[in-house]
């Protein structure tokens, strides 16, 4: 290496490590207390590849703070790029969680079917998000909703699990060439 100059060098590889790949699709607290005409309702799916960093699973080493770049093998053999993150210093036996990108063939849109203020501080509306599915194969997707202030679900088409103090996830199965449509009516109070 000349002076001044940087070189980019693997540090580490690992082959055959069992990931989970989980299709996302986040929502935003400011949707929830006012009107919301997005003339455009298209919502991001974004892609992410979790990982455990255990021997077992053919890492179990510390990760350093960097890149981490994604490979999937091909029909044919070869490793094609689908993807790369930043990650933090991972020690081993941690879940390392990545995101890859966005889907082109999963898409979802959301639209706000009602809404009132009841006081200066409560708000309730109602939404509806619809995930298309546009794969060959059927694919599970995660909406997630977060919440705040003193918040309460008044009615809600799929099962939902609350995740933290102020957000909410619905895991919905989405047929291959099918969409579903997810409603829920939330009141919101601060």
């Amino acid at each position: 290496v000349k002076d001044r100059q940087t070189k980019q060098i693997r540090l580490t590889e690992g082959d055959d490590i069992k990931t989970v790949k989980e299709l996302l699709v986040h929502g935003s607290v400011n949707y929830l207390i006012g009107r919301y005409a997005d003339p455009k309702p298209a919502q991001p799916v974004d892609v992410y590849i979790k990982f455990v960093n255990t021997a077992e699973n053919n890492l179990g080493i510390p990760l350093p703070a960097g890149i981490i770049r994604l490979y999937k093998q091909d029909i044919d053999g070869t490793q094609q790029f689908i993807g790369e993150d930043r990650i933090d210093h991972t020690p081993s036996d941690e879940e390392v969680r990545l995101k890859a990108g966005r889907a082109f063939d999963v898409v979802a849109e959301r639209i706000q079917t009602d809404y009132r203020q009841i006081t200066s501080n409560r708000h309730e509306s109602e939404w509806e998000i619809t995930v298309r599915n546009r794969k060959n194969e059927d694919v599970k997707v995660g909406i997630i909703e977060p919440l705040y202030g003193h918040w309460k679900i008044l009615e809600n088409s799929y099962d939902y699990k609350k995740t933290d103090a102020f957000s909410i996830r619905f895991d919905v199965e989405v047929p291959r060439g099918k969409e579903v449509k997810v409603t829920y009516r939330v009141q919101i109070g601060f």
